[in-house]
Protein backbone atom coordinates (compact mmCIF):
# COMPACT_ATOMS: atom_id res chain seq x y z
CA UNK A 1 0.00 0.00 0.00
CA UNK A 2 1.74 3.45 -0.98
CA UNK A 3 2.31 5.80 2.26
CA UNK A 4 -0.05 8.66 0.56
CA UNK A 5 -3.05 5.57 0.23
CA UNK A 6 -2.16 4.42 4.27
CA UNK A 7 -1.95 8.04 5.44
CA UNK A 8 -5.30 8.82 3.67
CA UNK A 9 -6.97 5.51 5.16
CA UNK A 10 -5.80 6.17 8.98
CA UNK A 11 -7.39 9.90 8.56
CA UNK A 12 -10.42 8.47 6.80
CA UNK A 13 -11.07 5.89 9.42
CA UNK A 14 -10.36 8.70 12.26
CA UNK A 15 -12.77 11.07 10.80
CA UNK A 16 -15.56 8.06 10.98
CA UNK A 17 -14.87 7.72 14.56
CA UNK A 18 -15.60 11.75 14.89
CA UNK A 19 -18.52 11.69 12.97
CA UNK A 20 -21.65 13.06 14.71
CA UNK A 21 -19.65 13.68 17.85
CA UNK A 22 -20.87 16.72 20.17
CA UNK A 23 -23.84 17.46 17.77
CA UNK A 24 -21.49 18.18 15.26
CA UNK A 25 -19.02 20.99 13.41
CA UNK A 26 -20.18 24.00 11.96
CA UNK A 27 -18.96 27.34 10.55
CA UNK A 28 -20.13 30.52 12.60
CA UNK A 29 -23.20 32.33 11.32
CA UNK A 30 -23.17 36.03 11.00
CA UNK A 31 -27.03 36.17 11.03
CA UNK A 32 -27.24 33.95 13.66
CA UNK A 33 -24.55 35.53 16.04
CA UNK A 34 -26.56 38.90 15.43
CA UNK A 35 -30.12 37.65 15.69
CA UNK A 36 -28.75 35.90 19.28
CA UNK A 37 -27.25 39.36 19.83
CA UNK A 38 -30.70 41.09 19.26
CA UNK A 39 -33.13 38.70 20.96
CA UNK A 40 -31.13 37.60 23.86
CA UNK A 41 -27.69 38.99 25.04
CA UNK A 42 -25.33 36.86 26.49
CA UNK A 43 -25.30 36.98 30.43
CA UNK A 44 -21.52 37.59 29.26
CA UNK A 45 -20.54 40.96 27.77
CA UNK A 46 -21.41 40.86 24.18
CA UNK A 47 -19.29 42.85 22.79
CA UNK A 48 -16.53 39.87 21.33
CA UNK A 49 -18.91 38.44 19.39
CA UNK A 50 -20.08 41.80 18.20
CA UNK A 51 -16.36 42.57 16.96
CA UNK A 52 -16.37 39.11 15.47
CA UNK A 53 -19.51 40.28 13.53
CA UNK A 54 -17.69 43.64 12.44
CA UNK A 55 -14.86 41.89 11.12
CA UNK A 56 -16.36 39.52 8.67
CA UNK A 57 -17.99 42.96 7.38
CA UNK A 58 -17.11 43.14 3.62
CA UNK A 59 -15.46 45.84 1.71
CA UNK A 60 -18.48 46.37 -0.26
CA UNK A 61 -20.13 47.31 3.37
CA UNK A 62 -21.77 44.01 3.22
CA UNK A 63 -21.75 40.47 4.83
CA UNK A 64 -21.99 37.26 3.36
CA UNK A 65 -19.77 35.55 0.47
CA UNK A 66 -19.92 37.95 -2.76
CA UNK A 67 -20.09 34.59 -4.81
CA UNK A 68 -23.16 33.95 -3.58
CA UNK A 69 -25.20 37.52 -4.08
CA UNK A 70 -28.71 35.89 -2.73
CA UNK A 71 -27.64 34.82 0.52
CA UNK A 72 -25.89 38.58 2.13
CA UNK A 73 -29.48 40.36 3.00
CA UNK A 74 -30.17 38.28 6.10
CA UNK A 75 -26.71 38.83 7.77
CA UNK A 76 -26.31 42.09 6.09
CA UNK A 77 -29.85 43.70 7.50
CA UNK A 78 -29.37 41.38 10.99
CA UNK A 79 -26.36 43.35 11.74
CA UNK A 80 -27.63 46.20 10.73
CA UNK A 81 -30.29 46.17 13.25
CA UNK A 82 -28.14 44.86 15.77
CA UNK A 83 -25.82 47.73 15.50
CA UNK A 84 -28.67 50.37 15.46
CA UNK A 85 -30.44 48.97 18.40
CA UNK A 86 -27.09 48.75 20.10
CA UNK A 87 -26.07 52.54 19.24
CA UNK A 88 -22.58 51.42 18.13
CA UNK A 89 -20.74 51.08 14.52
CA UNK A 90 -22.56 54.41 12.70
CA UNK A 91 -19.96 54.32 9.94
CA UNK A 92 -20.05 50.40 9.38
CA UNK A 93 -24.06 50.84 9.44
CA UNK A 94 -24.08 53.36 6.83
CA UNK A 95 -22.16 51.28 4.29
CA UNK A 96 -24.25 48.51 4.78
CA UNK A 97 -27.21 49.93 4.38
CA UNK A 98 -25.78 51.65 1.46
CA UNK A 99 -24.93 47.92 -0.22
CA UNK A 100 -28.73 46.85 0.84
CA UNK A 101 -30.05 49.45 -1.69
CA UNK A 102 -27.85 48.13 -3.97
CA UNK A 103 -28.46 44.63 -3.72
CA UNK A 104 -32.12 45.35 -3.59
CA UNK A 105 -32.33 44.92 -7.68
CA UNK A 106 -31.77 41.11 -7.26
CA UNK A 107 -35.08 40.37 -5.78
CA UNK A 108 -36.93 40.43 -8.79
CA UNK A 109 -39.38 37.65 -9.98
CA UNK A 110 -38.62 35.03 -11.25
CA UNK A 111 -37.09 34.16 -7.95
CA UNK A 112 -34.22 31.27 -8.58
CA UNK A 113 -34.40 27.44 -6.63
CA UNK A 114 -31.41 28.54 -4.30
CA UNK A 115 -32.54 31.47 -2.37
CA UNK A 116 -31.62 31.26 1.45
CA UNK A 117 -33.89 28.69 3.74
CA UNK A 118 -37.03 30.49 5.14
CA UNK A 119 -35.94 33.70 3.40
CA UNK A 120 -39.03 34.41 2.00
CA UNK A 121 -39.77 34.70 5.79
CA UNK A 122 -37.43 35.86 7.06
CA UNK A 123 -35.74 39.06 5.01
CA UNK A 124 -39.59 40.69 4.50
CA UNK A 125 -39.92 40.77 8.40
CA UNK A 126 -36.43 42.55 9.11
CA UNK A 127 -37.19 45.14 6.28
CA UNK A 128 -40.13 46.04 8.32
CA UNK A 129 -38.25 46.30 11.37
CA UNK A 130 -35.84 48.39 9.31
CA UNK A 131 -38.35 50.75 8.29
CA UNK A 132 -39.40 50.86 11.91
CA UNK A 133 -36.49 52.47 12.83
CA UNK A 134 -36.93 54.77 10.26
CA UNK A 135 -33.92 53.29 8.14
CA UNK A 136 -35.65 53.56 4.74
CA UNK A 137 -35.16 50.54 2.95
CA UNK A 138 -37.15 50.01 -0.16
CA UNK A 139 -40.08 47.11 -0.26
CA UNK A 140 -40.83 47.30 -3.75
CA UNK A 141 -37.69 45.09 -5.58
CA UNK A 142 -39.42 42.30 -2.70
CA UNK A 143 -42.84 42.14 -4.48
CA UNK A 144 -41.87 38.46 -5.35
CA UNK A 145 -40.52 37.61 -2.41
CA UNK A 146 -43.12 39.16 0.02
CA UNK A 147 -45.75 36.87 -1.89
CA UNK A 148 -44.10 34.01 -1.68
CA UNK A 149 -43.30 34.59 1.93
CA UNK A 150 -47.27 35.22 1.82
CA UNK A 151 -48.10 31.83 0.36
CA UNK A 152 -45.30 29.87 2.84
CA UNK A 153 -47.66 31.74 5.81
CA UNK A 154 -50.73 30.34 4.64
CA UNK A 155 -50.37 27.50 4.00
CA UNK A 156 -48.48 27.33 7.50
CA UNK A 157 -51.83 28.36 8.61
CA UNK A 158 -53.24 25.08 7.63
CA UNK A 159 -51.33 23.03 10.01
CA UNK A 160 -50.25 23.59 13.85
CA UNK A 161 -46.45 23.83 14.04
CA UNK A 162 -44.77 21.16 16.46
CA UNK A 163 -41.11 20.93 17.29
CA UNK A 164 -38.61 19.54 15.10
CA UNK A 165 -39.92 20.67 12.05
CA UNK A 166 -38.70 22.94 8.82
CA UNK A 167 -41.43 25.45 9.82
CA UNK A 168 -40.36 26.06 13.60
CA UNK A 169 -36.76 26.31 12.17
CA UNK A 170 -37.57 30.34 10.58
CA UNK A 171 -40.12 30.90 13.75
CA UNK A 172 -37.89 34.22 14.69
CA UNK A 173 -39.94 35.42 11.51
CA UNK A 174 -43.65 34.47 11.99
CA UNK A 175 -43.36 33.35 15.94
CA UNK A 176 -45.60 35.70 18.35
CA UNK A 177 -46.21 33.13 21.71
CA UNK A 178 -43.13 31.74 23.28
CA UNK A 179 -45.04 28.08 23.38
CA UNK A 180 -43.04 25.24 25.32
CA UNK A 181 -44.15 22.82 22.90
CA UNK A 182 -42.11 24.30 20.15
CA UNK A 183 -38.90 22.96 22.19
CA UNK A 184 -37.32 20.31 20.64
CA UNK A 185 -35.11 16.97 22.00
CA UNK A 186 -31.97 18.91 21.23
CA UNK A 187 -33.44 22.09 23.71
CA UNK A 188 -33.83 24.87 20.89
CA UNK A 189 -36.52 26.15 18.31
CA UNK A 190 -36.44 24.16 15.31
CA UNK A 191 -32.54 23.43 15.69
CA UNK A 192 -32.17 27.54 14.56
CA UNK A 193 -29.93 29.39 16.96
CA UNK A 194 -31.84 32.53 15.98
CA UNK A 195 -35.34 31.21 16.16
CA UNK A 196 -34.61 29.90 19.74
CA UNK A 197 -32.84 33.29 20.52
CA UNK A 198 -36.26 35.17 19.34
CA UNK A 199 -38.38 32.47 21.78
CA UNK A 200 -36.34 33.26 24.62
CA UNK A 201 -36.59 37.13 23.86
CA UNK A 202 -40.34 36.69 23.99
CA UNK A 203 -40.21 33.99 26.91
CA UNK A 204 -38.40 36.49 29.32
CA UNK A 205 -39.29 37.27 32.02
CA UNK A 206 -41.97 34.74 32.24
CA UNK A 207 -41.56 31.97 35.67
CA UNK A 208 -43.68 29.77 34.17
CA UNK A 209 -41.08 29.36 31.53
CA UNK A 210 -37.98 29.48 33.22
CA UNK A 211 -37.20 25.62 33.32
CA UNK A 212 -37.88 25.82 29.34
CA UNK A 213 -35.78 28.81 29.19
CA UNK A 214 -32.84 27.19 31.08
CA UNK A 215 -32.99 24.29 28.52
CA UNK A 216 -32.74 26.85 25.24
CA UNK A 217 -30.29 28.70 26.42
CA UNK A 218 -27.91 25.64 27.63
CA UNK A 219 -28.78 25.02 23.93
CA UNK A 220 -27.20 28.60 22.32
CA UNK A 221 -24.19 27.10 24.80
CA UNK A 222 -24.07 23.65 22.93
CA UNK A 223 -24.22 25.60 19.61
CA UNK A 224 -21.93 28.31 20.41
CA UNK A 225 -19.08 25.53 21.07
CA UNK A 226 -19.87 23.66 17.89
CA UNK A 227 -18.04 26.84 16.36
CA UNK A 228 -14.65 26.35 17.77
CA UNK A 229 -14.63 30.34 17.82
CA UNK A 230 -14.81 30.04 21.85
CA UNK A 231 -16.46 33.18 21.53
CA UNK A 232 -19.91 33.34 23.62
CA UNK A 233 -22.91 34.27 22.02
CA UNK A 234 -20.73 33.10 18.48
CA UNK A 235 -23.61 30.39 16.70
CA UNK A 236 -23.90 28.31 14.08
CA UNK A 237 -26.96 28.56 11.54
CA UNK A 238 -28.28 25.16 12.21
CA UNK A 239 -27.33 22.89 14.96
CA UNK A 240 -27.12 19.98 15.97
CA UNK A 241 -26.15 17.68 12.64
CA UNK A 242 -25.06 14.29 14.05
CA UNK A 243 -27.43 12.32 11.59
CA UNK A 244 -26.45 14.33 8.64
CA UNK A 245 -22.80 14.13 9.43
CA UNK A 246 -22.95 10.29 10.13
CA UNK A 247 -24.67 10.06 7.00
CA UNK A 248 -22.76 11.78 4.20
CA UNK A 249 -19.08 10.09 4.66
CA UNK A 250 -20.70 6.67 3.87
CA UNK A 251 -23.21 8.12 0.96
CA UNK A 252 -19.10 9.72 -0.38
CA UNK A 253 -17.36 6.50 -0.04
CA UNK A 254 -20.65 5.15 -2.07
CA UNK A 255 -20.05 6.70 -4.82
CA UNK A 256 -16.40 6.75 -4.78
CA UNK A 257 -16.83 2.85 -4.92
CA UNK A 258 -14.96 2.51 -1.71
CA UNK A 259 -18.47 1.93 0.85
CA UNK A 260 -17.07 -2.44 0.95
CA UNK A 261 -13.16 -1.47 1.06
CA UNK A 262 -12.47 -4.14 3.73
CA UNK A 263 -9.89 -1.57 5.29
CA UNK A 264 -12.65 0.61 5.98
CA UNK A 265 -15.09 -2.02 7.35
CA UNK A 266 -14.93 -2.01 11.18
CA UNK A 267 -14.88 1.81 10.85
CA UNK A 268 -17.79 2.14 9.00
CA UNK A 269 -19.76 -0.83 10.20
CA UNK A 270 -21.09 1.81 13.33
CA UNK A 271 -22.24 3.92 11.36
CA UNK A 272 -24.25 1.68 9.23
CA UNK A 273 -25.60 0.08 12.01
CA UNK A 274 -26.88 3.23 13.26
CA UNK A 275 -28.49 4.51 9.77
CA UNK A 276 -29.98 0.93 10.13
CA UNK A 277 -31.84 1.66 13.34
CA UNK A 278 -32.84 5.06 12.41
CA UNK A 279 -34.68 3.73 9.22
CA UNK A 280 -36.28 1.56 10.91
CA UNK A 281 -37.64 4.56 12.71
CA UNK A 282 -39.73 5.59 9.12
CA UNK A 283 -36.57 8.09 8.20
CA UNK A 284 -33.96 10.07 8.65
CA UNK A 285 -33.57 14.08 9.46
CA UNK A 286 -30.01 15.74 9.92
CA UNK A 287 -30.86 15.00 13.58
CA UNK A 288 -32.91 12.45 15.62
CA UNK A 289 -34.37 15.19 17.06
CA UNK A 290 -35.64 16.31 13.51
CA UNK A 291 -38.42 15.77 11.40
CA UNK A 292 -36.92 13.26 8.63
CA UNK A 293 -36.09 14.90 5.18
CA UNK A 294 -36.00 13.11 1.98
CA UNK A 295 -32.56 13.91 1.02
CA UNK A 296 -31.36 11.95 4.25
CA UNK A 297 -33.55 9.33 3.92
CA UNK A 298 -32.45 8.64 0.44
CA UNK A 299 -28.76 9.01 1.38
CA UNK A 300 -29.30 6.01 4.21
CA UNK A 301 -31.18 3.93 2.17
CA UNK A 302 -28.56 3.88 -0.70
CA UNK A 303 -25.78 2.67 1.93
CA UNK A 304 -27.91 0.26 3.11
CA UNK A 305 -28.77 -1.42 -0.05
CA UNK A 306 -25.48 -1.24 -1.68
CA UNK A 307 -24.19 -2.57 2.09
CA UNK A 308 -25.93 -5.53 1.23
CA UNK A 309 -28.38 -4.82 3.94
CA UNK A 310 -32.52 -5.13 3.42
CA UNK A 311 -34.37 -1.97 3.39
CA UNK A 312 -37.87 -0.83 2.92
CA UNK A 313 -38.10 1.87 0.41
CA UNK A 314 -41.66 2.81 1.08
CA UNK A 315 -40.10 5.69 3.21
CA UNK A 316 -39.32 7.72 0.42
CA UNK A 317 -42.73 8.13 -1.03
CA UNK A 318 -43.69 10.31 1.63
CA UNK A 319 -40.95 12.74 -0.11
CA UNK A 320 -42.67 12.11 -4.13
CA UNK A 321 -44.44 14.64 -5.94
CA UNK A 322 -45.30 14.39 -9.19
CA UNK A 323 -41.44 13.54 -10.67
CA UNK A 324 -39.40 15.35 -8.06
CA UNK A 325 -39.00 14.41 -4.46
CA UNK A 326 -39.29 17.30 -1.78
CA UNK A 327 -36.78 17.00 1.06
CA UNK A 328 -39.93 18.33 3.32
CA UNK A 329 -43.42 17.39 2.78
CA UNK A 330 -45.31 20.98 2.19
CA UNK A 331 -42.26 22.18 0.66
CA UNK A 332 -43.12 24.60 -2.42
CA UNK A 333 -39.80 24.73 -4.45
CA UNK A 334 -38.51 21.19 -5.53
CA UNK A 335 -34.40 19.86 -4.61
CA UNK A 336 -32.36 19.01 -7.58
CA UNK A 337 -29.99 17.10 -5.12
CA UNK A 338 -32.52 15.38 -3.08
CA UNK A 339 -34.42 14.29 -6.03
CA UNK A 340 -31.45 12.98 -7.43
CA UNK A 341 -30.32 10.91 -4.08
CA UNK A 342 -33.65 9.65 -3.83
CA UNK A 343 -33.62 8.80 -7.83
CA UNK A 344 -29.78 7.39 -6.57
CA UNK A 345 -31.38 4.63 -3.76
CA UNK A 346 -34.69 3.90 -5.74
CA UNK A 347 -32.37 2.66 -8.54
CA UNK A 348 -29.48 0.72 -6.16
CA UNK A 349 -33.28 -0.56 -5.00
CA UNK A 350 -34.41 -2.09 -8.78
CA UNK A 351 -37.07 0.56 -8.69
CA UNK A 352 -38.24 2.23 -11.67
CA UNK A 353 -37.17 5.84 -11.99
CA UNK A 354 -37.10 7.16 -15.86
CA UNK A 355 -39.75 10.07 -14.89
CA UNK A 356 -37.57 11.09 -12.29
CA UNK A 357 -34.74 11.39 -14.27
CA UNK A 358 -36.60 12.79 -16.94
CA UNK A 359 -36.70 15.93 -14.68
CA UNK A 360 -33.25 16.08 -13.69
CA UNK A 361 -32.76 16.26 -17.24
CA UNK A 362 -35.08 19.19 -17.92
CA UNK A 363 -33.27 21.36 -15.40
CA UNK A 364 -29.67 20.47 -17.12
CA UNK A 365 -27.82 23.82 -18.45
CA UNK A 366 -26.55 23.73 -21.97
CA UNK A 367 -23.27 23.79 -20.59
CA UNK A 368 -23.93 20.16 -19.00
CA UNK A 369 -24.16 22.10 -15.66
CA UNK A 370 -26.50 21.22 -13.06
CA UNK A 371 -27.35 24.24 -10.39
CA UNK A 372 -29.42 26.54 -8.89
CA UNK A 373 -29.68 23.91 -5.75
CA UNK A 374 -31.14 24.84 -2.61
CA UNK A 375 -29.22 23.32 -0.09
CA UNK A 376 -25.64 23.65 -2.21
CA UNK A 377 -24.47 26.42 -4.18
CA UNK A 378 -21.52 24.85 -5.74
CA UNK A 379 -22.73 23.41 -9.46
CA UNK A 380 -19.98 20.78 -8.70
CA UNK A 381 -21.90 19.29 -6.07
CA UNK A 382 -25.52 19.47 -7.63
CA UNK A 383 -23.98 17.97 -11.08
CA UNK A 384 -22.27 15.09 -8.76
CA UNK A 385 -25.31 13.93 -7.22
CA UNK A 386 -27.27 14.39 -11.00
CA UNK A 387 -24.70 12.13 -12.43
CA UNK A 388 -24.85 9.40 -9.55
CA UNK A 389 -28.54 9.27 -10.34
CA UNK A 390 -28.43 9.42 -14.11
CA UNK A 391 -25.09 6.90 -14.61
CA UNK A 392 -26.87 3.70 -14.86
CA UNK A 393 -29.29 4.39 -17.18
CA UNK A 394 -29.18 3.52 -20.41
CA UNK A 395 -31.92 5.86 -22.69
CA UNK A 396 -29.55 7.70 -25.01
CA UNK A 397 -30.22 11.09 -23.80
CA UNK A 398 -29.45 10.04 -19.85
CA UNK A 399 -26.62 8.76 -21.78
CA UNK A 400 -25.66 11.80 -23.59
CA UNK A 401 -26.54 13.94 -20.36
CA UNK A 402 -23.47 12.03 -18.17
CA UNK A 403 -21.16 12.76 -21.05
CA UNK A 404 -21.75 16.16 -21.33
CA UNK A 405 -21.52 16.34 -17.51
CA UNK A 406 -18.69 15.31 -17.71
CA UNK A 407 -17.00 18.02 -20.44
CA UNK A 408 -18.52 20.25 -18.01
CA UNK A 409 -16.35 19.15 -15.14
CA UNK A 410 -13.10 18.49 -17.63
CA UNK A 411 -13.48 21.83 -18.99
CA UNK A 412 -13.95 23.63 -15.54
CA UNK A 413 -10.73 22.07 -14.19
CA UNK A 414 -8.45 24.95 -13.06
CA UNK A 415 -4.36 25.30 -14.20
CA UNK A 416 -3.67 23.91 -10.57
CA UNK A 417 -5.86 20.96 -11.23
CA UNK A 418 -8.44 21.79 -8.88
CA UNK A 419 -11.77 23.12 -8.74
CA UNK A 420 -13.78 25.88 -7.70
CA UNK A 421 -17.26 27.77 -8.68
CA UNK A 422 -15.54 30.80 -8.03
CA UNK A 423 -12.10 31.86 -8.65
CA UNK A 424 -9.32 29.95 -6.79
CA UNK A 425 -9.75 25.92 -6.55
CA UNK A 426 -10.63 24.25 -3.40
CA UNK A 427 -10.07 21.02 -1.66
CA UNK A 428 -13.76 20.45 -1.12
CA UNK A 429 -15.16 21.01 -4.52
CA UNK A 430 -12.64 19.35 -6.74
CA UNK A 431 -13.67 16.16 -4.40
CA UNK A 432 -17.09 17.03 -6.12
CA UNK A 433 -15.38 16.74 -9.76
CA UNK A 434 -13.22 14.04 -8.96
CA UNK A 435 -16.02 12.06 -7.37
CA UNK A 436 -18.20 13.00 -10.61
CA UNK A 437 -15.89 11.85 -12.91
CA UNK A 438 -15.44 8.17 -10.68
CA UNK A 439 -19.28 7.96 -11.07
CA UNK A 440 -19.29 8.54 -14.74
CA UNK A 441 -15.97 6.28 -15.19
CA UNK A 442 -17.89 4.05 -17.54
CA UNK A 443 -19.74 6.52 -19.38
CA UNK A 444 -17.48 9.28 -20.02
CA UNK A 445 -16.77 8.25 -23.48
CA UNK A 446 -12.44 9.55 -23.58
CA UNK A 447 -10.90 7.91 -20.36
CA UNK A 448 -7.72 9.48 -22.04
CA UNK A 449 -8.70 12.99 -20.86
CA UNK A 450 -10.53 11.82 -17.84
CA UNK A 451 -7.30 10.22 -16.53
CA UNK A 452 -5.26 13.08 -17.58
CA UNK A 453 -8.33 15.47 -15.15
CA UNK A 454 -7.46 12.97 -12.32
CA UNK A 455 -3.61 12.76 -12.14
CA UNK A 456 -3.90 16.63 -12.42
CA UNK A 457 -6.67 16.31 -9.48
CA UNK A 458 -4.40 13.84 -7.75
CA UNK A 459 -1.34 16.25 -7.37
CA UNK A 460 -4.02 19.35 -6.22
CA UNK A 461 -5.88 16.91 -3.79
CA UNK A 462 -2.09 15.96 -2.24
CA UNK A 463 -1.20 19.04 -1.29
CA UNK A 464 -4.64 20.58 -0.45
CA UNK A 465 -5.62 17.89 2.14
CA UNK A 466 -2.40 17.62 3.72
CA UNK A 467 -2.67 19.96 6.01
CA UNK A 468 -6.21 19.87 7.00
CA UNK A 469 -8.07 22.08 9.02
CA UNK A 470 -11.38 24.15 8.60
CA UNK A 471 -10.27 26.67 6.07
CA UNK A 472 -12.83 26.31 2.45
CA UNK A 473 -15.70 27.52 1.31
CA UNK A 474 -19.04 27.80 3.04
CA UNK A 475 -21.32 26.16 -0.28
CA UNK A 476 -24.21 24.38 1.52
CA UNK A 477 -27.06 26.43 2.08
CA UNK A 478 -29.08 27.31 5.34
CA UNK A 479 -30.15 30.62 6.22
CA UNK A 480 -26.81 31.33 5.76
CA UNK A 481 -24.33 29.77 3.76
CA UNK A 482 -22.33 27.85 6.01
CA UNK A 483 -19.48 24.72 6.11
CA UNK A 484 -20.12 21.31 8.04
CA UNK A 485 -16.40 20.87 8.85
CA UNK A 486 -16.48 17.69 9.04
CA UNK A 487 -19.00 16.16 5.95
CA UNK A 488 -16.55 18.80 3.65
CA UNK A 489 -13.72 17.54 4.97
CA UNK A 490 -15.14 13.76 4.71
CA UNK A 491 -15.69 14.18 0.90
CA UNK A 492 -12.27 15.69 0.41
CA UNK A 493 -10.59 12.71 2.04
CA UNK A 494 -12.31 9.92 0.11
CA UNK A 495 -11.66 11.87 -2.79
CA UNK A 496 -7.88 11.71 -2.31
CA UNK A 497 -8.62 7.90 -1.25
CA UNK A 498 -10.02 7.61 -4.32
CA UNK A 499 -7.06 8.88 -6.24
CA UNK A 500 -4.75 7.16 -4.22
CA UNK A 501 -6.32 3.56 -4.95
CA UNK A 502 -6.29 4.08 -8.46
CA UNK A 503 -2.76 5.61 -8.45
CA UNK A 504 -1.75 2.21 -6.29
CA UNK A 505 -3.51 0.08 -8.89
CA UNK A 506 -1.73 1.48 -12.21
CA UNK A 507 1.68 1.44 -10.44
CA UNK A 508 1.01 -2.59 -9.88
CA UNK A 509 -0.03 -3.05 -13.31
Amino acid sequence: MSSQLELTLQDLSALTHEMGKGGGVLSPSVYDTAQVLRHHPSAHDPQAAISWILSKQRPDGGWGDPAVPLGRDVPTLAVVLLLHQRGVAAAEQDSALTFLRGQAEQWHAPLPMDIPIGVELILPRLLDEANAMGLNLPMEPYAALTALGDKRRAMMAKFVPVAGTSAVHSWEAWGITPDPALIDGAGGLGHSPSATAAWLGKAAGNPELAEHAARAEQYLRDAADATGTGIPGVVPTVYPIARFEELWLPYALLIAGLLDDPRLSEAIRPLLDSIEEGLRRGGLGFSDHFDPDGDDTAAGLAVLIKSGREVDLASLEHFESGEHFCTWRHEMAPSLSTTARAVHALSLGGHAVEPHQNFLLRHQLPNGRWTADKWNESWLYTTLHAVAALVDSTVPAHVRAVQAAVEAVIDSQQNSGGWGFTNGATATETAYAVLTLYAAAEASGNSEVVDAALDRAYRFMQDACQAGGLEGPACWIGKETYRPYRVDRAFELIALAALAVREEARAAS
